[in-house]
């Protein structure tokens, strides 16, 4: 998986007050050193949802035409993912904007900062086994913004290595610090590491493991696809000089198994599975 930073908020306002906090995030990022920001996009599409469960859950559904993937991408910048840990139904469940109000933050060489408030519907169809229910989204009024910016490509060398790689990344993050400060709730989730630890090295290493096993990923595509003309265009680390060197290390940690941590992860939830297991025995 390419490095990435994923972050999310919530705010109750209505739609005069999201516009000025949108506002207040764009004065943010003109502060910063972002390539170009982009002015305020503000757009309004209503209830109807373009994904349905009940249409995707029928096999003979035809196929989503072009302007209807288009219509599904223009309103993707306000989508949320619903948080709903008690019904893992509805945990994830993609919804659509009714409303959006925001900008793009542009790095250099990798994904831009997306960043507004969206309106969302206050019920969403999600499939059971047997049926499709309608369940509250949890946003209880509130505006919403859910986005992620890979960063690992600006350390590809046409772009300035790692120096340029750390600067792109760090002013994503300092973005999202001033957005924090409008009072808005903030969630983020650093590949890096670099927003809970502030560690240069540390960064360095997570950029160096991720770069390895996009690599290793990459090339299996290639492999499998030959010489296709657009693929290093969509895939820009192709055009790493190095590219054969890192391919191998990823490899090498993907023989490797998970993470560390990620290994942890999965022991602590197969000793909860056993301990649920032996009070179910026990009863």
């Amino acid at each position: 998986m390419p490095l990435q930073i994923v972050y999310s908020w919530t705010h109750a306002v209505d739609r005069a007050g999201a516009r000025k906090l949108v506002e207040a995030m764009r004065d943010a990022a003109l502060k910063l050193p972002f390539v170009k920001v982009s002015d305020i996009i503000e757009e309004e599409w209503g209830p109807q949802q373009l994904r349905d469960p009940e249409r995707e859950a029928d096999p003979d559904r035809p196929r989503m035409t072009d302007e209807e993937f288009e219509a599904v991408m223009r309103r993707w910048p306000g989508r949320w993912f619903v948080k709903h840990e008690d019904d893992p139904d509805v945990h994830m469940s993609l919804i659509e904007p009714v409303w959006a109000c925001y900008f793009i933050a542009q790095l250099n060489g990798c994904d831009p900062v997306t960043a507004g408030l969206a309106e969302h519907v206050d019920k969403v169809k999600v499939e059971r086994e047997f049926s499709v229910e309608e369940v509250s989204t949890n946003l209880d009024g509130k505006m919403a913004w859910q986005c992620k910016c890979e960063t690992m490509n600006a350390f590809l060398p046409g772009f300035g290595g790692f120096d340029n790689f750390l600067q792109q990344h760090t002013t994503a993050l300092k973005f999202l610090e001033d957005v924090e400060k409008l009072g808005l709730t903030l969630d983020v989730w650093d590949q890096g590491k670099y927003w809970e630890t502030t560690n240069v090295e540390l960064l360095r290493e997570e950029l160096e493991r991720s770069a390895a096993i996009t690599a290793h990923s990459i090339g299996y595509l290639k492999d499998h696809l030959g010489e296709e003309p657009d693929l290093a265009r969509d895939m820009p680390l192709l055009t790493h000089p190095q590219f054969e060197q890192l391919e191998a290390k990823g490899a090498e940690i993907m023989a490797q198994g998970p993470h560390p941590s990620i290994r942890r992860l999965l022991e602590q939830h197969e000793e909860g599975e056993e301990w649920k297991r032996g009070r179910e025995e026990e009863e």
